[in-house]
């Protein structure tokens, strides 16, 4: 495949190559039911020039210089969305991309600030919040009907000449950090983020041109991802109606529009699986997909066995909007995490990991990797990016994923417990019938607590019901608990808390349970208990 430097060269060979295939299919809800626009290549590329001119024209008066920094603040969920993200980086300006759900107006200027934007474009609800701006603001109302019959040349494509140069910016979702913060994204990260998706082809069966939907927003490293991976391929990138999209948009993608490959982040793929399990139809559609992959985190043991079961073919790939792809599997049930090609990293021991059941890895990548980020993201002490992915080597070059370091506890006595195998435990066993979602905490405490969303709300109505459901999860995890050192175990029934479903906190764009603000919340409860 060529060496594409960026993603809109990779676009230009594609239109050039196959124009009248189409690249994005755009889900409108109607009256009559859903229905979509379908775009070609060769429209794709004309309408990114078409926006990157509209933007050179319209920051032109305000002394805005190329490569200055522009915020874009956008649910990212249409095609216009896609547009302006695209349209913006083809005029030759740096893009600093903000989620929408980020609603407050002052965490969003401090990213505009620390970047040091000189101007923000955004979604047209936000604008009674931007009227204090200190810098120039663009509503994105309406772009493609203000595009003119001549339009202003825009020059050739971006040559980026320094590897460190900036293309990009995002930015976490403060799900890993407890706060958002700059991603820059350079030249030689994009390049080799580009060589990885181009290496997949060669061991990833595609039986079919592939047509796959967005994972989330367009301002999301995740979709960018998927997206530049769709053009690679010469594939199609549906945008549904929201994220996420409600099961009958699935199955009308798959049975009506040719959806190949379903990604889903792992909370929504388990309950989507766990919906298949009592519908039928569903489950016959899930059944015509080619691949479904999913990232960001692993997959419930007992879902993925399942849909093994049921001949799915899973690729799980392992990434972050500061690495990109590093890790993927593919195929075969339980099958490890191996390295995609040309990703340079090392796996560093813990240094206190002498009271853990395993042998735990760090997942760090060194500052001459090309994946390695931004130098303002590196440890300040050793210059590499450590990731706070945590990995157990299962045999030589094949590793599977053990959490984040977050998700190890912290225990009284600097002792380790998994919390998320208990959760995984708690549910295989639970599931079904008692618990909708579940968060192990207990920092610096003897013994780990759980707090669950019950499988249906109606146990809190009583005292009695609450602690007869308390019992029966306690004596169902209670096998998995005796295997555990004393200090990873629950074994009384007041460590097991009860909170209306759907109400534990979890972060926007994935879905996880935030574990730190579930302990913050139950400090003071566990303080009573331990005291």
């Amino acid at each position: 495949m060529a060496d594409f430097s960026t993603p809109l060269t990779a676009l230009r060979a594609t239109a050039k190559t196959q124009p009248y295939a189409t690249a994005v299919k755009q889900e409108h809800n109607a009256t009559t039911g859903p229905r979509y626009s379908d775009v070609s290549y060769h429209q794709f590329e004309n309408d990114i020039e078409a926006t990157a001119s509209y933007w050179k024209k319209t920051f032109l008066p305000h002394d805005i210089s190329e490569q200055s920094v522009i915020g874009v603040w956008l649910k990212g969920t249409s095609y216009e969305d896609l547009l302006h993200i695209w349209g913006i980086f083809r005029a030759g300006y740096t893009a600093q991309l903000i989620l929408l759900r980020m609603t407050d107006p002052s965490v969003a200027h401090e990213l505009l600030t620390a970047a040091g934007a000189a101007a923000l474009v955004h979604d047209p609800c936000l604008a009674s919040v931007l009227q204090d701006s200190t810098i120039p603001t663009f509503s994105a109302n309406g772009l493609l009907s203000k595009f003119e019959s001549k339009l202003t040349p825009v020059g050739p494509l971006p040559k980026m000449m320094d590897g460190d140069q900036i293309l990009m910016i995002y930015h976490t979702s403060g799900s890993t950090s407890g706060a958002p913060k700059l991603v820059p994204i350079t030249d030689r990260w994009m390049k080799c983020l580009i060589k990885k998706f181009s290496s997949l082809s060669e061991f990833l069966p595609l039986p079919r041109t592939m047509v796959k939907v967005a994972i989330g927003s367009s301002t999301h490293m995740g979709s960018t991802m998927l997206f530049l991976e769709s053009d690679l391929q010469g594939g199609c990138f549906i945008i549904p109606t929201s994220i996420p999209y409600p099961t009958s948009e699935l199955v009308d993608m798959i049975d009506n529009h040719g959806l190949t490959r379903l990604d889903m982040f792992p909370v929504f793929l388990s309950q989507l699986f766990r919906q298949a399990r009592h519908d039928p139809l569903l489950l016959r559609s899930l059944c015509l997909l080619d691949h479904i992959a999913y990232g960001g985190y692993p997959l419930n043991p007992y879902e993925e066995a399942w849909a093994h079961g049921h001949n799915s073919y899973l690729i799980s790939a392992f990434g972050s909007t500061e690495v990109g792809l590093n890790l993927i599997s593919y195929g075969a049930k339980e099958a490890a995490l191996g390295q995609v090609s040309p990703s340079v990293f090392e796996f560093v021991p813990l240094g206190d990991d002498q009271n853990a059941q395993e042998h735990l890895i760090e997942l760090v990548v060194p500052p001459e990797s090309p994946n390695c980020p931004q130098y303002s993201l590196r440890d300040a002490t050793d210059g590499r990016f450590h990731t706070g992915d945590l990995f157990l080597e299962i045999a030589l070059g094949e590793y599977a994923f053990r959490g984040r370091d977050d998700d190890w506890i912290k225990m009284e006595m600097a002792l380790r417990c998994d919390a998320n195998s208990i959760e995984v435990d708690a549910l295989q066993c639970c599931g079904d019938d008692l618990i909708h979602a579940v968060v192990a905490i207990g920092v610096g405490r003897p013994s780990p607590a759980i707090v669950l969303g019950p499988k249906h709300d109606d146990v809190l109505e009583s005292t009695e019901k609450t602690r007869e459901l308390q019992l029966k999860v306690l004596q169902q995890i209670t096998p998995f608990h005796r295997r555990r050192y004393k200090h990873e175990r629950i074994e009384d029934v007041n460590l097991i808390f009860v909170v209306p479903q759907r109400s534990l906190p979890r972060t926007d764009t994935k879905g996880n349970i935030r574990r730190l603000k579930v302990e913050e919340q139950f400090k003071q409860r566990l303080d009573e208990m331990f005291k």
